[in-house]
């Protein structure tokens, strides 16, 4: 990302009081096709409401040149899709050393906590 949009990110950031903003998915690997979206993770000091998100997806899409933008808050997400982010996407913005590495942490606990259930839920369709 250039100086331009990571800059415009970080107000973007700011104003929506957003701690940590990450590209995630498709984008991400750079395995992409023209019907592709934009998967971002992002987590706040507080849970954004459906019109602040819809907002936040208008101000996102001149950055990414699409407003084909699926938003994740990360505080909601699932132990799965909290680890893909955390192990597969792309830091866009940081407020502070800490909080990638913070939640990347809580991610794999929750994971490893989880992932008992996951293996037999997946047994129990199996049968």
């Amino acid at each position: 990302m250039d100086t331009d949009k990571t800059k415009k990110l970080k107000e973007i950031a700011t104003q929506y009081g957003l701690q940590l903003v990450i590209l995630f998915g498709s984008q991400a690997k750079g395995v992409t096709h023209k019907e592709s979206d934009v998967d971002i993770a992002y987590a706040g000091a507080r849970p954004l409401d459906i019109d602040s998100e819809a907002r936040l997806i208008v101000a996102l899409a001149p950055i990414f040149g699409t407003d084909h933008i699926d938003l994740v808050d990360m505080h909601r997400a699932s132990a799965l899709i909290l680890y893909a982010i955390t192990t597969e996407g792309v830091v866009l913005y940081k407020d502070n050393d800490l909080v990638f590495p913070t939640l990347r942490a809580y991610a794999f606990k929750r994971y490893v906590e989880e992932g008992s259930i996951f293996r037999l839920k997946k047994e129990l369709l199996q049968t």
